[in-house]
């Protein structure tokens, strides 16, 4: 609720809302759409998630994902005119693009705009969305009706840009090597074989005690490709353990790339020991794995 007055900095503004039904918006309806972005995350089921832009620790804009009935995600995302061309939008929609699929495993996100704002449209073509189509004056603004032109995005088009560094780096014509996330990939493989993959967090599922069979054997396996010192056997080993510890996060519902960068950060503060050790001196700061879970470190 404290970042009301930063988010009222643009939602005031005229030129943010040009194209929208809301706003320039009073400061009590600010407050409003603070406090309901607040409390949707406390709804559960939870089919709203509405996240902060940052820049320099100042809020200047905002993304949210809605998830819509037949496995549908909408995206939509607002920037202060003051940082428009910065790419915040595009990097925003890029990270709900993320949360859609990879967390929660959608079938397709769409998105929608006025065929005027061509900054928007221009944001979603980058990220790879089709021009679907245009809904004529489906919305009525200060300026009479709008219409709506549609861009969407399919899951298997969504993986394919995993290594299409040019859709996930949101840059035209550059091209590098990006391989796909481990998290996608054993995604994928649910996919393929029909294994559910959970959106809340949890241990008390069906088949809790069957993944920690599944690790346990691939770390039994790991020691024997060490103790052999047969390196390809390792290398597959290291890859079937890790493939076991995604898919358990997978069927508990955690994102485990958030968890383990978090995990990471709280590492870098430790303090260093030796012998490539380190020790949690008086700097160091736990893991904030529970503030994650609060905030959307989940995974379907």
């Amino acid at each position: 609720m404290d970042d009301w007055r930063a988010v009222h900095t643009w939602a005031s503004q005229q030129q943010s809302c040009r194209y929208q039904a809301w706003g320039p918006n009073t400061e009590a309806q600010t407050r409003a759409f603070v406090a309901d972005a607040v409390n949707a995350w406390e709804q559960r089921p939870q089919l709203r998630y509405v996240y902060a832009i940052t820049c320099d620790d100042q809020v200047v804009g905002m993304g949210e994902l809605k998830l819509r009935q037949n496995s549908q995600a909408e995206i939509g995302y607002a920037v202060h005119p003051d940082h428009w061309g910065r790419g915040h939008a595009s990097l925003a929609a890029r990270q709900l693009l993320h949360q859609a699929f990879e967390r929660h495993g959608v079938h397709r996100v769409f998105a929608t705009c006025d065929p005027r704002n061509t900054r928007s449209a221009a944001v979603l073509r980058r990220l790879g969305m089709t021009h679907e189509g245009r809904l004529r004056e489906v919305l009525h603004i200060r300026d009479g009706w709008r219409d709506s032109d549609v861009y969407g995005l399919l899951a298997h088009e969504w993986a394919s840009s995993e290594v299409d560094s040019a859709i996930r780096a949101g840059r035209d014509g550059q091209h590098q090597s990006s391989p796909p996330s481990p998290a996608s990939l054993v995604r994928e493989f649910h996919r393929h074989v029909g294994v559910a993959v959970r959106s809340m967090p949890t241990v008390e599922v069906d088949g809790a005690r069957r993944r920690c069979d599944f690790v346990e054997e691939e770390a039994r396996e790991l020691r024997t490709a060490v103790e052999s010192i047969d390196v390809v056997a390792t290398a597959d080993a290291l890859a079937d353990l890790a493939y076991v510890v995604y898919g358990a996060a997978l069927h508990f519902g955690v994102d485990l790339d958030a968890v383990l960068a978090e995990v990471h950060r709280s590492n870098m503060t430790k303090s260093p020991a030796g012998d490539g050790k380190a020790i949690k001196g008086p700097g160091y700061e736990p893991p904030a794995i529970e503030q994650l879970f609060r905030t959307g470190a989940r995974s379907s």
